[in-house]
């Protein structure tokens, strides 16, 4: 997994620049861009779930997960459970700005060469946020591995969903994904949304701050 579009040095600290509007050194082509305006069909669903009018395209990823078969290999092509914003728990670079994922799938995924699986919150109230919610999930050291054959059968939800499609999740949902047992790598892009922007403790940006617009 990278990041495939770190900013540039000159505007990296700057807010309010459009990161899209480089030519073809920007964040995304045209086509893939207008997706992500307020308009299109990623960026306007950012913002109805976020909720939040200053919704910025914060980061972006493309995930290949090539096929594995020996064991040290089977364990690299996996994502043990975990939240995306698990970077943020040592309080040094984080921010309590909520962000949301957005799974693209670049080949149709199953089981077979290592979809998500997505563990829902606990039950709670139904005013509960995200994070309260999230709070009500067990210890990590107490849920499965992905690796762990039968133990993760029963944990979650398994995607299975074609090329094209699009999964959006907070931040604080627990996912993770198996090996890639197929004979073809699985491609996935990723872009995350986040209602404002993120900021370590000096003020200057984690990662991208492109206002959705």
């Amino acid at each position: 997994m990278a990041q495939v579009n770190a900013p540039r040095e000159a505007d990296a600290y700057d807010a309010n620049v459009n990161h899209r509007a480089r030519g073809r050194s920007s964040v995304c082509d045209a086509i893939v861009s207008e997706t992500m305006t307020r308009k299109g069909a990623i960026g306007s669903i950012a913002i109805a779930l976020l909720g939040h009018d200053d919704t910025r395209l914060f980061n972006d990823q493309y995930v290949a997960k090539p096929p594995a078969r020996a064991d040290s290999a089977l364990r690299a092509s996996c994502f043990e459970l975990h939240r995306d914003s698990q970077w943020c728990d040592d309080g040094e670079d984080g921010s309590n700005v909520p962000y949301l994922s957005c799974w693209v799938a670049l080949d149709d995924v199953s089981e077979e060469n290592g979809t998500l699986r997505m563990l829902p919150y606990p039950p709670a109230a139904s005013e509960a946020t995200h994070r309260e919610r999230a709070s009500a999930y067990p210890p990590m050291s107490d849920l499965p591995s992905p690796m762990s054959g039968d133990a993760c059968e029963d944990c979650g939800r398994l995607l299975t969903i074609r090329a094209g499609s699009v999964v959006f999740f907070s931040d604080v949902v627990f996912h993770c994904s198996g090996p890639n047992l197929s004979e073809s790598i699985r491609r996935a892009w990723m872009p995350q949304f986040s209602a404002g922007p993120i900021v370590r403790a000096d003020g200057s940006p984690v990662s991208l701050v492109a206002r959705i617009e």
